[in-house]
């Protein structure tokens, strides 16, 4: 067995995921594995993601304001 065998490793950066819905497929099915495996987490991600929803409902509503 080679050294290649043994030593596996996941590199984001090898993933080929087009744009748009395939990187956010990618983006839940990867946050979802880690919220399954680090349930300390869950909050911090819940309240990360709802914050984030607020801001870009915020910056939604602001540019169609500037119009």
């Amino acid at each position: 067995m080679s050294d290649d065998d043994r030593n596996v490793e996941i590199r984001i950066d090898r993933i080929p995921v087009g744009r748009g819905l395939g990187a956010l497929l990618a983006i839940v099915v990867l946050l979802g594995a880690l919220l399954i495996e680090l349930p300390s987490l869950r909050l911090p991600a819940f309240a990360g993601a709802i914050g984030g929803l607020i801001v870009a409902v915020v910056l939604i509503l602001l540019h169609r304001r500037s119009r």
